[in-house]
């Protein structure tokens, strides 16, 4: 797609293959024993956060669209692949238990509920998912913008950044679907804008004094800072990257071929 060097599609499509369509080496299309505990449990619901990015997976099949590496049957057997996957987490113990979790669980179970009806052309599934849409930032945003759930655990910082990302996604998605979740507020200011400002209040502007038992990746706060600059058409939350710690040029650089600077 960048670079139109076939190749690159060559290798996309074979990985793609090997984990979704051929019979010998495919994924079974459900996480049914994700996160299973030995001599405890064989999967939990938990388990499902495990394929958080199948919404990236689905967004970069599209760019084969025009590769002779990736052919019409290709597209169908993973359509009936994600046709599958989406039932399960729709229809299984493991995927109601996951639905109906407040923090980055049920964040990034939308995101993923969301991606594969609008790849599988679900409009049922999707219209009840952004329409809790609203109700997943007024229960995971407090007023002043922090996010509880998050803060409560032990890498406060990557959980913080980690279900927003989240939500992020779930606007993006949203959008698609005519729901408009970036400029949603709820009660006392509840939103996306309040959430990510709080970010960079505790996280870039000043030291971050909530629990955080590992060093953060400042790369993380890339793809944050970008599409907030997109979506609030405000180049303060790019020029945040100046001022991160151990972030090479090139990384920088990189991101805007995904996120573009607001025109």
């Amino acid at each position: 797609y960048f670079s139109e060097h076939e190749d690159f599609a060559e290798s996309a499509g074979l990985l793609l293959r090997t984990w979704f369509i051929d019979p010998q080496t495919r994924m079974n299309p459900h996480l049914q024993f994700a996160q299973g505990i030995p001599g405890r449990c064989e999967g939990r619901g938990i388990g499902i956060i495990d394929t958080a990015q199948i919404g990236f997976l689905i967004d970069s099949i599209g760019l084969l669209g025009g590769a002779a590496a990736w052919t019409g049957q290709d597209q169908q057997a993973l359509l009936d692949w994600m046709t599958q996957f989406l039932a399960w987490l729709l229809e299984s113990d493991h995927g109601v238990e996951e639905a109906v979790q407040a923090n980055n669980h049920g964040t990034w179970y939308d995101v993923q509920v969301l991606s594969l009806a609008l790849f599988t052309r679900n409009e049922d599934v999707y219209r009840q998912v952004t329409a809790r849409g609203a109700q997943r930032i007024n229960a995971q945003i407090e007023a002043d913008g922090a996010q509880p759930f998050e803060l409560s655990r032990t890498k406060s910082l990557d959980y913080s950044v980690m279900n927003l990302t989240g939500l992020f996604d779930l606007a993006d998605l949203s959008g698609h679907c005519g729901v408009d979740l970036w400029r949603h507020e709820g009660e006392g200011g509840r939103s996306l804008r309040r959430a990510v400002d709080w970010l960079v209040a505790n996280g870039i502007d000043s030291e971050w004094i909530r629990p955080q038992i590992e060093p953060f990746d400042s790369s993380r706060w890339l793809p944050l800072l970008r599409r907030s600059a997109q979506h609030f058409g405000d180049p303060r939350y790019s020029a945040c990257i100046s001022r991160l710690p151990d972030i090479d040029e090139a990384s920088a650089e990189r991101i805007v071929l995904l996120y573009p600077e607001p025109q």
